[in-house]
């Protein structure tokens, strides 16, 4: 527009970007272009900072520092804190935890962990009798996981824990047998021994509250744990097999018969276990078949191995009566050292 139909009072200011003589303020449109560039400039600028920006080592080591401090551990001992808490939390449900269980429902699970604990209490006691030279045996290995398994039951709250030997146990017993043959010690005093003070470290981590470091440990070392429990159990059962046909000569009549019957039952207790995806028999007849599988699997092959045609097979030789392997007594002389 012409600069003199302008009014006087609406003339701009020189050097400014908004008109300051007069009532009515018009913004310059070449500022207004200025100050947007220089807000899109500063944020492609905090866009490529914050791209570009990679944390030093310092930074880094800062970081771990700091995740280290916050990981505390119980600075003291507190004697008998943890025994305290766990009675105080199983306490409303002690009661409960036995009683739960009397249902029939419960009956297939009960048999089921009979035989999962009396299996290898059998089997171990078998090998660590020929292992000891019949120092101990099947006797001695029901015995105690007989009677430590209740006493475990009953005071530690947890009735589902079952106790029994490993393949570690009889690992570690054939080294200590190897031991006292090596310095001429006898083996069942110094056993006495040696579980007396494992006992009594057992009872002072407990005391001390070391159970609260389990906290610490990951999924994987349990799963690591179970999985070598597992490859114990299985090189056990192959290597007894296998041992059949090392001591049998000429005549593998008895270790082929062996081999067939522990893989019926494997087998047979395998495919009953999973019978409830059957479409054969109603759902009732599947479901029982299913929880009484591996019971009735067992049963079925230990009548079966006492047929006529499998007198060839090596069974394991306990005694006629009930007592403790050689007749020994049953308190062990620990002095005798």
């Amino acid at each position: 527009p012409d600069p003199a139909a302008v009014p006087a009072s609406f003339t701009a200011g020189s050097g400014s970007g908004t008109s300051t003589s007069g009532t009515l303020a018009v913004p310059s449109l070449a500022d207004g272009n200025a100050t947007a560039s220089a807000a899109g400039n500063a944020t492609q600028e905090e866009e490529a900072a914050s791209k570009a920006h990679v944390p030093t080592s310092s930074e880094m080591m800062g970081e771990l520092q700091s995740l280290l401090h916050n990981t505390t551990i119980p600075p003291r001992i507190s004697w008998f804190k943890g025994l305290r808490q766990d009675i105080a939390r199983r306490r409303p449900f002690y009661k409960s935890d036995w009683l739960d269980g009397l249902r029939p429902k419960s009956i297939p699970a009960v048999l089921f962990m009979y035989f999962a604990c009396l299996a290898p209490a059998v089997a171990f006691g078998g090998i660590a009798a020929s292992i000891t030279g019949g120092s101990m045996g099947v006797p001695e290995f029901l015995v105690a996981c007989g009677c430590g398994g209740m006493a475990y039951s009953v005071f530690s709250g947890q009735p589902m824990t079952f106790i029994g030997p490993t393949g570690l146990t009889l690992a570690f017993t054939t080294a200590l047998y190897a031991f006292c043959r090596q310095w001429s010690l006898p083996f069942m005093p110094l056993y006495s021994w040696t579980g007396l003070w494992t006992s009594l470290w057992l009872m002072l981590l407990a005391v001390a509250g070391a159970p609260e470091l389990i906290k610490y440990c990951t999924q994987f070392t349990d799963d690591v744990f179970n999985a070598l429990l597992a490859c114990n159990f299985v090189y056990e059962a192959a290597a007894s097999l296998l041992g059949n046909f090392m001591r049998s000569g000429l005549d593998k009549t008895g270790p082929l018969l062996s081999l067939n019957v522990a893989l019926a039952t494997y087998f047979l207790a395998r495919r009953l276990s999973l019978s409830y995806r059957w479409r054969f028999f109603n759902k009732n007849i599947r479901a029982i078949l299913s929880d009484f599988g591996p019971v009735l699997t067992i049963i079925s092959m230990s009548l079966v191995a006492t047929l006529p045609l499998f007198r060839s097979i090596e069974f394991l030789k306990v005694p006629l009566s009930f007592q403790l392997a050689n007749n020994r007594p049953w308190l062990v002389r620990i002095l005798d050292v």
